[in-house]
């Protein structure tokens, strides 16, 4: 994991949410709608989920987590658990917590899934958990967008079978 240094995210705090980042407060636990950016980036270019930090009147700020080691234990249980997502990409290098300016946040990198790994979907059921990432928002899978990594996912892609 390229870790994110403490100026890249201030950067992005000013910039705000996209295709490469997602800001969640975290302020009552793990937020359960992080699993469907977990999965969207998973099944995109990858990115970074960050906890600890809130919006308010359009702007971002640093809003820290009281207890970043319970939030970072209800991850990696979930994370390992194929029922909340099916595919654990993760490694320990992938998460970490920062210090700034006295408050924690923690940082999620989230790795795209190579094409045998993807669809990534959650809930146990690919055809309702599986999300992409459109500029700084999470949208359910078509079905046909699902079929369609289910297809690529096989031995042999698609794109390298001969026609006659």
């Amino acid at each position: 994991m390229r870790a994110m240094e403490e100026s890249e995210l201030l950067k992005y705090l000013d910039l705000g949410e996209d295709q490469d980042i997602e800001f969640k407060l975290a302020a009552g636990g793990f937020p359960n709608d992080a699993w469907r950016t977990i999965s969207a980036f998973a099944n995109m270019g990858g990115g970074y989920l960050v906890l600890g930090v809130g919006e308010t009147n359009g702007k971002f700020e640093i809003k820290g987590v009281d207890r970043p080691e319970k939030l970072m234990k209800v991850f990696w249980d979930s994370h390992n658990n194929g029922q909340k997502l099916n595919t654990p990409l993760c490694n320990q290098s992938d998460i970490a917590v920062k210090d700034i300016s006295g408050l924690k946040v923690v940082i999620i990198h989230v790795p795209s899934a190579s094409r045998l790994q993807r669809p990534v979907f959650i809930n146990g059921n690919p055809f309702t958990g599986t999300y992409k990432r459109n500029y700084e928002g999470d949208y359910r899978c078509t079905e046909s967008e699902v079929r369609q990594m289910l297809r690529d996912a096989g031995d042999e892609p698609q794109d390298a079978l001969i026609i006659e």
